[in-house]
């Protein structure tokens, strides 16, 4: 069985018009893929940086040991920073038991 000229036409329009579907598609995915990347990478270099405030937080000492301290805080939890809250919260209180007595 053989395709008529028109039939023939209409065939190599609709194999074009897959190939281009299929690479349209895969581009937004592409696309799509590149710019979660992207918010991914951002959102890992914020937490870097809010973990080096907590670094710098947990090398901290009381100025003057002979004075009261009132501290408040509002520590991180998982749903603002992506960390261990067990090793955090120890981590916390071992150094106010060490360097923030009284």
């Amino acid at each position: 069985m053989y395709l008529s000229e028109v039939e023939e036409i209409i065939a190599y329009i609709v194999c074009i018009a897959i190939v281009i579907g299929f690479g349209v598609s895969t581009y937004m995915e592409i696309k799509n893929t590149v710019r979660e990347e992207r918010e991914k990478h951002q959102e890992q270099k914020e937490n870097e940086e809010k973990i080096k405030v907590l670094i710098d937080f947990f090398k901290t000492k009381k100025d003057h040991p002979e004075l009261h301290l009132h501290l408040l805080t509002n520590p991180p939890y998982g749903e603002r920073l992506s960390i261990d809250p067990i090793f955090f919260y120890k981590q916390m209180g071992d150094i106010f038991k060490q360097h923030y007595q009284n």
